[in-house]
Parts: structure tokens; C-alpha cells; sequence
């Protein structure tokens, strides 16, 4: 059983459906009143921006070099049994969307 459990850009290497299974698991083994801490690349509130839609394609073309993708990492987190008690975005170099969130399990 773990106190914390901190996961940086690591929820966008899975396929989408083992998003879940991957944060059930977290859950899991979390302690009661625990906390989840994720640092994802975010889809969310962005899908208009130029940048998402090229890295989306480099993604797409280039998977070797682009392993990671965008994902909606807020939505992917309460849908799996957690409150997020906190949700911050940061840009990476103005460029990248970057999702920092705090939730602990329901």
C-alpha cells in the first residue's frame, strides 16, 4: 500500500483502454486517503490549438519519435473512481500543454 503514488508522462504511453486499468490499479493499492500526482501531456481545453494537431499527426506518422500523445487526463482520472483535488496547466517551452493534477480516490 502506497501514500502517494506521482506518474509523469507516463498515463499517454498506454493505449487508451488500458488507461483505465492502469489507474484502477493505482487505486488499488493506494492507502486510504491517498493521493494520485500526474503529470500528462493534456488534450483537454486544447484541441483547437495548432500544436495538438501537429503532434497528433507526428504521433500518427513518426511513433518511434513521438511515443506519447496527447490524452484528456482530467476526465480519464475521475472516470476511473478518483476526485481531482487539484489541476494546474503549464505550456512546456510554449509549446506542449502539459496537465499537472492532485485526486484522491472517492
Amino acid at each position: 500500500m502506497f501514500d502517494t503514488m506521482y506518474m509523469t508522462a507516463t498515463l499517454e504511453l498506454f493505449d487508451t483502454l488500458d488507461i483505465p486499468r492502469v489507474l484502477g490499479e493505482i487505486k488499488r493499492v493506494l492507502k486510504p486517503g491517498g493521493r494520485l500526482v500526474v503529470a500528462s501531456l493534456s488534450k483537454e481545453g486544447r484541441e483547437s490549438f495548432w500544436f495538438v494537431s501537429l503532434y497528433e499527426w507526428l504521433h500518427r506518422k513518426f511513433p518511434k519519435y513521438a511515443s506519447c500523445r496527447l490524452i484528456y487526463v482530467e476526465q480519464a482520472i475521475k472516470n476511473t473512481g478518483f476526485n481531482i483535488t487539484r489541476s494546474e496547466e503549464c505550456m512546456i517551452v510554449r509549446l506542449v500543454p502539459m496537465r499537472l493534477v492532485l485526486a484522491r480516490p472517492r
